[in-house]
């Protein structure tokens, strides 16, 4: 089974004032402190995930899916010039069609339990470094920093490792790209 949890469940987007991560990336260990309806909600179906995970022995994948973005259309590129616009997730996205191919990756995927993954792009869209935008931001990093350039904020890696997903579009190219945006109606 999989569901759609979110990057809120950290707490930053959607805070009072912008918080400073634990140390980056960001993964999946890092403690969930959301304080808004939003981020809570997603850190209660992260529980109810783990009940129904231990007392029926049902796999379900969480994904902590970062700010979903659609080709020709990447929203996040808007009013990137300020840092303000993009501290809930620390400048991170996903494009949509690397979401539904993490979905598919769960659903093949031998888990057992309840599994939280992050699913986001490898570089932030910012087009500078992440770490000189967190030095500007908070005046300072946390003491545990392992990421350079670009790098997102949010570590993919589980997902890569545990379930062979790879985050294959980057707003570099995807947000040029002519394609018909997804409706929920006809």
């Amino acid at each position: 089974m999989t569901w759609a949890s979110s990057e809120s469940a950290y707490g930053f987007p959607f805070a009072a004032n912008p918080v400073q991560p634990d140390y980056l990336p960001i993964d999946e260990a890092h403690p969930l402190r959301p304080e808004d309806p939003y981020g809570s909600s997603k850190l209660v179906g992260e529980n109810i995930a783990d009940v129904v995970a231990r007392r029926y022995d049902i796999p379900i994948a969480s994904l902590r899916i970062s700010n979903v973005q659609y080709p020709g259309k990447y929203s996040v590129l808007d009013g990137r010039d300020s840092l303000q616009n993009g501290v809930g997730n620390f400048w991170s996205y996903v494009d949509g069609r690397d979401v539904v191919n993490a979905v598919a990756r769960t659903l093949d995927a031998d888990l057992s339990g309840h599994e939280p993954f992050v699913i986001a792009a490898d570089d932030n869209y910012l087009g500078r470094p992440t770490m000189d935008a967190f030095k500007e931001l908070f005046d300072g990093l946390p003491d545990e920093v392992s990421i350079s350039g670009e790098d997102s904020a949010l570590s993919s890696e589980k997902a890569k490792t545990v379930l062979g997903w790879e985050p294959n579009r980057t707003w570099r190219t995807a947000a040029d790209e002519n394609q018909p945006v997804p409706s929920l109606t006809k």
